[in-house]
């Protein structure tokens, strides 16, 4: 009786120790054996500012990153507000007249296709994506007179259009004008793409959220959200910066903003996170989250990006002028706004709502210049951050999320402007 009991009591532990071992690692970001990095800097020139990137193999090693006749110069031939998947770039080019597949490389640039435009037509950099697949890649936007999202669906194998059409917005949600892209994600464990869009950008009254079959493209729902908020994201996509986050449980989290009262400018706004869970089709009531910032002062911060960091943690990266010590006089609250070192990074635990600003060597990362860039991203189980900082030259910090250390890595040249960094697979 004695060995039944002691050998029930094993056969329990091994299946506990079983199912803690296959539960799947909650970390965030794309997983990719081989994968290079491209960085984005600007520079100016006599005849404008000139766009540059080069292709490197690590943002780890403490290197200084040159651009002294070296790098690709894309200026005028394809835009920072671009798509980035797998080997190759995404957009519609400068030339606004069709759908385009490139490769950047420290030799050139290469155009890989071109697919010219049929039925819908769209602007360059105005538009929103989404990734059905690894290869069907769906493109939208409001029309001309921004009354009507169109949308197409490309095989970006050969980019060839697949299907497209439009949805009478204006009319299904009762609202007299469009928002010039919106934001468009795909949940892949109901099929369904999610196109958010609002009435304007500057009016703080909500936005909607249609809900829309992939594989038919009908739209099943709209949901609104009617609180006096507005979508981070409303006239470039997520070309150039994050604005939503999927958790590895397929809840959506999508940053949003408030407007500051007493503030003279509507795009000076606090941040709030609202959240979509998991096969609904409506916004989650009891959540609103970054209420406070990492010093635990409400109502104030800015979100300009947003990354799903693992652990049940996001990534944000906010501008703030008192949090970032910019503001001299603190009964001045237009202080310290546009083009100033008011930008930081921290680590939000979505359970607890705290906010904990990334350190490196136990003090806080430096804060940065430039607030329509997308310096960040989660990869292989590390969160890339670059700082463009007052007091040194723009640096690429490196932390691992499994062991919670920081390091400093890679820096740019002196003199450029740092805006951009991406990952792109070898193979």
């Amino acid at each position: 009786m004695k060995f039944s009991y002691v050998a029930a009591a094993l056969c329990m532990l091994a299946l506990v120790s079983c199912s803690n071992h296959d539960e799947p690692e909650d970390i965030g970001g794309a997983q990719i054996k081989d994968v290079h990095f491209d960085v984005w800097v600007t520079a100016g020139t006599s005849n404008g500012t000139a766009y540059l990137v080069k292709n490197v193999n690590s943002l780890e090693e403490p290197q200084v990153i040159s651009f002294e006749n070296s790098g690709c110069d894309i200026t005028g031939k394809l835009d920072q507000e671009i798509i980035s998947k797998g080997q190759y770039y995404y957009e519609i080019p400068p030339t606004g007249d069709c759908f385009g597949k490139y490769q950047i490389t420290n030799q050139g640039l290469v155009t890989v296709a071109r697919r010219p435009f049929e039925k819908n037509v769209y602007r360059a950099y105005r538009y929103c994506h989404a990734w059905i697949d690894d290869h069907t890649l769906v493109i939208m936007s409001s029309d001309g007179d921004k009354t009507k999202a169109l949308w197409t669906k490309l095989d970006t194998n050969n980019m060839t259009i697949i299907d497209e059409g439009e949805y009478n917005l204006t009319e299904m949600s009762g609202i007299n004008a469009l928002t010039t892209s919106g934001l468009l994600g795909y949940r892949k464990s109901d099929n369904k793409l999610i196109y958010f869009y609002a009435r304007s950008a500057f009016a703080f009254e909500g936005f909607y959220a249609a809900f829309i079959d992939a594989s038919t493209m009908e739209i099943s729902t709209i949901a609104h959200e009617n609180k006096e908020v507005i979508m981070a994201g409303t006239a470039y996509g997520e070309l150039l910066q994050n604005k939503m986050a999927f958790d590895n449980n397929d809840n959506l989290y999508i940053a949003c903003n408030y407007h500051l009262d007493g503030f003279s400018s509507t795009t000076q706004q606090y941040g709030r996170i609202f959240r979509i869970n998991r096969n609904e089709t409506e916004f989650d009531p009891g959540y609103e989250g970054f209420r406070t910032d990492p010093s635990g002062t409400p109502d104030r911060g800015k979100i300009l990006t947003i990354d799903y960091m693992g652990q049940n943690k996001l990534v944000l990266c906010i501008q703030d002028p008192e949090h970032c010590g910019v503001v001299i006089d603190p009964d001045d609250k237009n202080q310290g706004w546009g083009n100033n070192y008011n930008v930081y990074y921290c680590m939000l635990d979505i359970p607890s709502d705290v906010a904990t600003e990334f350190k490196y060597e136990g003090k806080n990362l430096p804060y940065s210049q430039g607030t329509f860039a997308q310096r960040s991203f989660v990869l292989n189980g590390k969160v890339y951050i670059g700082t463009n900082p007052k007091e040194e030259i723009p640096t690429i910090y490196v932390y691992d999320i499994r062991s919670t250390k920081m390091v400093k890595g890679a820096q740019i040249q002196e003199g450029f402007g740092f805006d951009r960094i991406t990952y792109v697979a070898d193979r």
